[in-house]
């Protein structure tokens, strides 16, 4: 998507996203880090733990 409007019918028939954004995961070791970003800014971040592989 490159439009920030809202999708009609491709939303639930091809699984677009509500609103465009960037997704960056990261891992370092057990450490991982998740931060959405939206227009240039973070809205929403997340940190945790993989305990087993």
């Amino acid at each position: 998507m490159t439009q920030d409007r809202a999708p009609t019918g491709g939303r639930d028939v091809f699984g677009e996203p509500g609103k465009p954004g960037e997704v960056t995961v990261e891992r370092d070791g057990p450490a991982v880090r998740a931060v959405l970003v939206r227009h240039g800014t973070v809205s929403g971040e997340a940190r945790g733990a993989i305990l087993a592989v």
